[in-house]
């Protein structure tokens, strides 16, 4: 027993005594192994089992992804893409990391000055054709499981590519489906006064609407239910604009009939912008879409000075409306929180 003990401590100490980048090298973690030399090299450590312990690491790291990349091609599956680009980006980064060593070290190296953008960008963009696929397949079954799967690629994705055209919607479509209970909300940030109703119009999603999405959304908090998600449909402004009376005269004429016409124009329209931004239970943000509704009223109608026969169709149906008294503030607001409601909708259902 006491023999195995001093073995182990001898091992302990020869283990310990070698130099932290050959330890690197004899566990095969080359890239660390690269990171640790490069900068001692350049201080002025050049001496020959640095360079040899170089040498190794870069031949022996790149080897390994090179016949690795090999192999993923030949199989020819369609899940391959993302670890070659990967492999890639590490054949690479092994380059910039030696470029700064001088001439004579790097053909000590043996270094090869690879420039490999031309396939790194390939294998990346057929990498994000793969996991969009991926994604889209998972989230179209509306699984809770299948959404938690999705996530992993979402996050994968990102590290890939955080600038991805559709990467913000996927976080967001698998971050509901993911849920086990959501609970959609409304928030009047505008401060202004909002007409009896507006809550309603805002909030008005069908029982039927929500069931057949597969995810479990409350209008209204129910106890029992804990709710891990919260959907805030937010009115940032409301404005309404003055009513306006536009008009412009021009001059009509027909077989030698005359008349001066001039057009009336009144108008109003209602706005609302806002927000749907989706939280989790301890308020933090997950997603937000910025969201703009409208809603105009217009009417237009005409007068005339001079003989009617003057006038052209268009104009006579002009004269034959009546000015009207323009919607109160209330209903155009109303109208507009309608469509605002749409375009939730649209974003949560799509």
């Amino acid at each position: 027993m006491k023999k195995k003990q001093v073995i182990i401590v001898i091992l302990s100490i020869l283990m310990f005594s070698c130099a932290p980048s050959e330890n690197l090298v004899k566990r095969q973690a080359y890239n660390q192994a690269i990171d640790d030399l490069v900068p001692r090299i350049l201080q002025g450590k050049d001496n020959d089992k640095n360079i040899s312990l170089l040498k190794t690491a870069y031949h022996e790291s790149n080897q390994i992804d090179h016949e690795r990349i090999m192999e993923l091609k030949q199989s020819g599956e369609a899940d391959i893409w993302p670890e070659i680009y990967r492999r890639l980006q590490n054949i690479q980064t092994r380059e910039e990391r030696l470029k700064p060593l001088s001439n004579e070290i790097k053909e000590r190296v043996g270094y090869n000055n690879i420039d490999l953008s031309t396939d790194i960008a390939a294998a990346k963009n057929k990498s994000e054709l793969y996991l969009k696929a991926q994604i889209n397949r998972l989230l179209a079954t509306n699984n809770k499981n299948d959404a938690v799967e999705a996530q992993k690629l979402i996050h994968h994705l990102e590290q890939m590519n955080p600038s991805y055209m559709q990467l913000k919607e996927m976080k967001f479509r698998a971050t509901l489906q993911s849920a086990d209970y959501i609970l959609i909300r409304f928030d009047n940030a505008s401060e202004k006064p909002i007409p009896k109703g507006f809550t309603a119009e805002i909030l008005d999603f069908y029982r039927e609407e929500i069931d057949q999405n597969y995810i479990n959304y409350d209008i209204e908090s129910l106890s029992g239910k804990q709710y891990n998600l919260f959907i805030w449909l937010i009115i940032d402004n409301i404005d309404v604009t003055p009513e306006r009376l536009q008009s412009a005269s021009f001059d009509e004429t027909n077989e030698g009939f005359t008349a001066k016409v001039t057009e009336f124009i009144a108008s109003k329209t209602a706005s609302l912008t806002g927000r749907l931004v989706l939280t989790d239970k301890n308020g933090n943000i997950k997603y937000t879409q910025n969201i703009e509704s409208s809603s105009a009223f217009s009417h237009s109608y005409a007068t005339i000075e001079g003989d009617k026969r003057a006038c052209s169709e268009q104009t006579l149906a002009l004269l034959n409306v009546k000015p009207v008294r323009l919607p109160q503030d209330e209903i155009l607001i109303l109208d507009a929180a309608k469509q605002f409601n749409r375009k939730a909708r649209q974003i949560i259902w799509k």
